[in-house]
């Protein structure tokens, strides 16, 4: 059960007493000097929510900042109406200045519609938002909305690439649809764009939340090789694991996890790590090997596991680095705050217990190290594969002839409108020949989305070739023909009247 949410209130006390403002796009927050009251709201039952606790309250140490209110409070709602909840009292009780927390867009986003909606009896407070899914409109929406941490697009653009050096165009994408989860409209709109710079595409979409073993057979029926999964740590290893246990890992597939899955590899156990071998992942960088990272390591390792001592790992990740850099920014209360950007994704094979690192640049492809020579498709394979023999040829030929399958069309030989849709059959060339209007349209939007597909007659009319959609057998992988969506879609189609 998802039951603790917590959140911290700061004291700040400004360096001078001039009159200052915070800029957020077209948004100022005026500060005149008295104590500025600082709030987060972080979710202390997951990893990121943990590592955001320790590192804010070590830049709050380490900028002076006196901690005057602390709290946890248990809720047994979900984490959205616990965030709201919060925040409401952040606002009203304790009038503060800065809220600094939401992981998840649907967290955020709940946030900075309590702070829209909030009476403010002088400043509307600053929203600086932890979440890497969000919308391009969402600092439009709200003027006081700060991107504190990097977003997917980079990590999607990454992703793009790989699939790019395999010549690898149609790709399904899965995802979790649990209350822990991200909002899904974010995330296919960043691999979107993503994908449509290099020419791959969604073709297959899935929603997944809890049978894994049902929604793997129908891939493996569809014949469905190549996967990008975003999804949790958990569920992802869960479907990663079966997908083995029905060979649909190794040569011919290619699985891709998001950062959500690797950014909390440092967090889990070498026997988590070794279920996960084979898998590819796009991973957030940040320099390891600078004096400041390892003091900052060393501080964090000891006051992690002072206030966890139930946790295992205790090395710190992207979320501890993206909390302690937002964190740092309560310093610039009263100046522009800059937008934190960065263009390098490091991908990794999980090998072993372990994992394997090059890096991806935006602009200038993938190298072995940080600002090094540029790899070729070639010396790519073998850089994240160092330990076995890598077929590139092979490997990368079998991935393309096996991701290009065929879309498989269905379509009604009975209508009520042959104008609409028309099947006859050509006894010399021994084949169907369909016609018609809804077919020469899907002919068209297919030479725009530049898949491959086939059409399959279907001895029936319309309302029973859409049910085969669904079947098990899953025939077809789409339809055509006089079909509409009435007022109730879900129960019910109309047949097309033409005039």
């Amino acid at each position: 059960m998802h039951n603790f949410t917590s959140y911290l209130i700061f004291s700040l006390l400004p360096c001078y007493l001039l009159q200052a403002t915070i800029t957020t796009g077209s948004h100022t927050v005026a500060s005149d000097g008295e104590i500025t009251r600082i709030g987060a709201i972080l979710d202390q039952t997951l990893r990121a929510g943990k590592e955001a606790k320790v590192s804010i309250e070590m830049a709050v140490q380490d900028l002076n900042i006196e901690i005057n209110y602390y709290k946890v409070f248990s809720l047994e709602n979900n984490p959205v109406h616990a965030a709201i909840n919060a925040a409401k009292e952040l606002i009203d009780e304790h009038k503060v200045k800065a809220i600094l927390g939401g992981h998840t867009w649907d967290e955020a986003s709940a946030i900075a519609e309590v702070i829209s909606e909030a009476d403010h009896d002088n400043d509307t407070p600053v929203f600086l938002s932890l979440a890497s899914i969000t919308p391009l409109q969402a600092a439009n929406q709200w003027p006081f909305f700060v991107q504190a941490v990097l977003t997917q697009s980079t990590q999607m653009n990454a992703v793009a690439a790989i699939l790019q050096s395999w010549g690898i165009h149609q790709v399904t994408l899965i995802f979790e649809t649990s209350h822990l989860a991200h909002s899904s409209a974010p995330i296919i709109s960043h691999i979107s764009r993503a994908f449509r710079k290099t020419g791959s595409v969604l073709t297959h979409i899935l929603p997944l939340m809890c049978s894994v073993d049902e929604e793997l057979e129908l891939l493996k029926r569809q014949q469905r090789q190549v996967f990008v999964i975003y999804t949790s740590l958990e569920l992802g290893a869960r479907l990663f694991q079966t997908a083995k246990k029905k060979e649909m890992t190794g040569d011919g597939y290619l699985w891709i996890a998001s950062n959500q899955i690797t950014d909390l590899l440092h967090s889990v156990n070498a026997t988590m790590t070794s279920s996960l071998e084979g898998l590819v992942g796009v991973k957030s960088y940040f320099p390891r090997g600078t004096p400041d990272f390892q003091d900052f390591r060393k501080r964090f390792r000891h006051k992690f596991r002072s206030d966890y001592p139930e946790e295992h790992q205790d090395e710190p990740g992207i979320f501890a680095v993206q909390a302690y850099n937002v964190g740092r920014l309560l310093e610039n209360l009263g100046h522009q705050i800059p937008p934190r950007e960065s263009s390098t994704v490091e991908i990794v094979n999980v090998i072993g217990n372990g994992y394997h690192s090059v890096y991806w640049t935006q602009g200038l492809g993938f190298s072995k190290t940080i600002m090094g020579d540029n790899l070729t498709d070639e010396e790519l394979g073998k850089a994240l594969w160092p330990v076995q023999p890598w077929y590139a040829h092979r490997r990368g030929s079998n991935l393309v002839e096996r991701s290009e399958n065929r879309m498989r069309v269905g379509v009604p030989d009975k209508s009520l409108f042959k104008q609409i849709v028309r099947v006859d059959f050509d006894h010399k060339t021994n084949k169907s020949v369909f016609s018609g209007f809804s077919v020469s349209v899907f002919k068209e939007m297919m030479k725009e989305v530049k898949l491959p597909y086939e059409f399959i007659p279907f001895n029936g009319y319309s309302d029973k070739l859409v049910k085969e959609i669904g079947s098990k057998e899953h025939i077809f992988d789409a339809v055509v023909g006089e079909i509409f969506f009435v007022s109730n879609a879900t129960s019910s189609f109309s047949e097309a009247v033409v005039s």
